[in-house]
């Protein structure tokens, strides 16, 4: 099966993205952690799972933060990466002929937060601009149902977003974008100028919110 998971965008400050994206949108977004790529997050949490990520740049000598940090540097905060959540990650990667890679993220303390498998597009800058990469959490995140994460946000103070991700639209091949997703089910448009993500739809509070 193969679903919307999350968004990421770029950002100089998290905090005070996460500021303007509560007022703006109406998003509460909470401190994440440190990836072993050199950057940081905050993120917030819809029922299903699916969540947008604030990501900015931790440690830029790291590779990751280099790119995220370029990114900035050329478009300042906004729409960066996608992806889509598989719940059989090795089947994704014989369909595609990509090997699966690894990924993690730790507290600001250094203690293990969550670990997942990915597979990414070989070619994200050129054949592969704005593919989405899929992703398989590994542990107690890997398969949670919307009413065992509500009360698991209540048990630990945790403000859930009332909604989900809804669309998305990218400027890119569009048959490199079908052969590569391998599904029609999700709402994924193809737009007519630009290069990358272009547009997200939410539904917040049972309101549609376009980012872009």
């Amino acid at each position: 099966m193969i679903s919307f998971d999350h968004i990421v965008i770029a950002v100089n400050d998290l905090e005070t993205a996460a500021r303007r994206y509560r007022e703006d949108c109406g998003i509460a977004f909470q401190p994440g952690g440190v990836h072993p790529g050199g950057t940081k997050n905050w993120a917030n949490l819809f029922p299903d799972g699916s969540y947008v990520e604030l990501l900015a740049v931790h440690d830029a000598t790291l590779p990751t933060a280099a790119v995220v940090r370029r990114f900035l540097e050329r478009h300042g905060d906004g729409l960066f990466h996608w992806a889509l959540r598989t719940d059989d990650i090795e089947a994704v990667a014989a369909r595609t002929g990509v090997a699966i890679t690894g990924g993690s993220i730790d507290s600001t303390e250094g203690e293990r937060q969550g670990s997942w498998r990915i597979v990414s597009h070989p070619d994200p800058r050129r054949v592969g601009v704005g593919m989405p990469f899929f992703i398989q959490y590994e542990g107690p995140r890997s398969d949670v149902s919307i009413e065992d994460r509500r009360a698991r946000a209540q048990e630990s103070g945790t403000e859930l977003t009332e909604g989900r991700l809804d669309w998305v639209e990218v400027g890119t091949d569009p048959k490199v974008l079908a052969a590569w997703v391998g599904s029609d089910a999700l709402d994924i448009r193809v737009a007519n100028e630009g290069r990358g993500l272009q547009r997200v739809g939410l539904r917040v509070d049972g309101d549609e919110v376009v980012l872009c």
